[in-house]
């Protein structure tokens, strides 16, 4: 804000707050005959519309939760001040001409000030006197009915022959002084906060002072009696206008930190899609690795597996050379021969093919039937020559041959060879070397296990097993990553995988559904 625009808002509130109503009092004096217009239901309107537009506000108070507290502590005594002239103007709006009437309008008029005044407190003060304004509408209260209760003759006179007495205009001068005191305050806060609310609130307590202050000058049901009414009504309205703002204030600022937080969200929306895509990225080249590493341990053992077969194919064909040379050969020997051939080739087929589904990236595919059967046999003819080398015996438990779940092979099959080379390196330093590979189904589920002959996990490290990069193995010989990407890829299929704890020994079981509502879909 400009000093311009400084100068014409405190000028505005001088005029709107001051010179108006001095203006006004002096034209009813100089201008009007004096006269008196007593309308009574007239001014209990005037007066019972103040009394509710103070409850009103208070009411948007309390359903605000706090919108006006917290940050602006004086807002406490503006609330307490609300809360004891809406009771005393209630009361005074339904009281009929007389001391009582009086009284009622000039203790609005008194505690309203007083408590506008201590908006001066330091909050220090302020924010250890959280009920105030509970206490002065109890007070207030309290002071309405005890002064109904009490006869006549017990309260001073207020008005006499239709003049107010020394002490009702002393009463409501220095409410009117204390109104004024507080309007200071708030025109200190806007000429330093420069807020329109403060300029709001700097009117509404001059309208409230320059009322109280022209009581001194007035008579019941006079010109000048009248123009406070109107003008303690209008500093009413004021605060409804104040209100208002504020609230108008809040929502547009509860609206421009949901457009942030909303701005917000799409932004960490972008940075968890990146980082979850980086992760994935990572993941498929952490599993790559994994599959060429464990590719580089079984090279050996399939080779060898593709060697015997071969050498018996070359051995077979001396032999089928050697029959040849006969002059009669002996066709069911040669039948016998080539039937051999035909087997050795179908071992060496069904290496290359298991070979070739675990070396494949499979996270493309559908999800489709798998044989179970299928499953484990490939798998183990990766492997096979490499634990028998190694005098680890490997068993493989009957189970259903036409045992099925709907998935992907070339990541389940990884999955089992992982835990397949776990168990291998975990029995290798054993005396007795064995791994048992068993498969049945389970209602909905199927479940595979692998268990070996080693004593189990310690339960110390149970927990942390499935962790990436956790591994017991020694430095060099795994990258502690097998478990947890098999634990991502069996619940990619929907289902689990878990390690046994009531087992005697080592076990993992791969737990996958039946069926699965991607089966069929590509």
């Amino acid at each position: 804000m400009t000093g311009r625009a400084l100068a014409s808002g405190m000028g505005k509130i001088a005029g709107f707050g001051i010179l108006t109503p001095v203006i006004g009092h002096l034209a009813f004096d100089y201008l009007v005959e004096p006269q008196q217009f007593l309308h009574e239901p007239l001014h209990a309107l005037v007066e019972g519309l103040g009394s509710f537009i103070a409850v009103t506000i208070l009411f948007l108070i309390q359903s605000g939760k706090g919108l006006l507290r917290g940050t602006q502590l004086h807002n406490l005594w503006i609330i307490s001040a609300l809360a004891s002239m809406a009771v005393f103007d209630g009361f005074h709006a339904g009281m009929r001409p007389g001391n009582l009437f009086v009284w009622f309008h000039t203790l609005a008029t008194f505690s309203g000030g007083i408590l506008f005044s201590l908006v001066w407190l330091p909050d220090r003060v302020t924010s250890r006197l959280r009920y105030a304004p509970v206490a002065s509408a109890l007070v207030s209260v309290a002071a309405c009915v005890v002064f109904l209760l009490l006869p006549g003759e017990a309260l001073p006179a207020m008005i006499q022959a239709g003049k107010f007495t020394p002490l009702a205009r002393i009463l409501n001068f220095l409410g009117g002084v204390m109104f004024v005191a507080a309007s200071a305050y708030f025109l200190a806060r806007f000429v330093k906060d420069r807020s329109r609310n403060q300029a709001l609130l700097a009117s509404h307590c001059l309208l409230f002072g320059s009322s109280g202050i022209l009581f001194e000058f007035s008579s019941a049901w006079d010109p000048g009696w009248w123009l406070w009414h109107f003008m303690r009504l209008g500093a009413y309205s004021i605060l409804v206008h104040f209100f208002y703002q504020t609230f108008r204030d809040a929502e547009r600022e509860i609206d421009q930190l949901n457009g942030k937080l909303a701005a917000a969200n799409r932004d960490l929306e972008n940075r968890v899609e990146q980082r979850a895509r980086q992760i994935r990225d990572q993941q498929e080249i952490i599993m790559a690795s994994a599959k060429m590493a464990a590719l580089g341990e079984m090279a050996g053992g399939i080779a060898h597996e593709i060697n015997t077969p071969l050498a018996s194919i070359k051995a077979i064909a001396g032999q089928i050379r050697d029959v040849l040379d006969d002059e009669a050969p002996d066709r069911p020997l040669l039948m016998g021969m080539a039937s051999s051939v035909e087997r050795t080739t179908d071992r060496i087929a069904k290496i290359i093919h298991g070979l070739r589904t675990f070396s494949r990236d499979g996270s493309m595919d559908p999800f489709q039937p798998v044989r179970v059967r299928d499953l484990v046999d490939e798998t183990l003819s990766l492997c096979q020559e490499r634990f028998q080398r190694n005098g680890t015996e490997v068993l493989v438990e009957e189970f259903d041959e036409d045992l099925r779940f709907d998935g992907r092979a070339t990541e389940i099959s990884q999955v089992l060879l992982n835990l397949l080379g776990n168990a291998y390196d975990a029995v290798s330093g054993l005396d007795r070397r064995w791994i048992r590979v068993s498969a049945a189904a389970a209602g909905e589920w199927i479940e595979i296990a692998v268990e070996d002959s080693g004593a189990g996990i310690p339960a110390e490290i149970q927990g942390k097993i499935f962790q990436p990069f956790f591994t017991t193995k020694e430095i060099g010989k795994g990258t502690g990553m097998g478990l947890s990407l098999s634990s991502g890829l069996v619940q990619r299929h929907g289902g689990a995988l878990e390690f046994d704890r009531e087992s005697p020994h080592t076990r993992f079981v791969i737990r996958l559904p039946r069926r699965h509502r991607d089966a069929g879909a590509a």
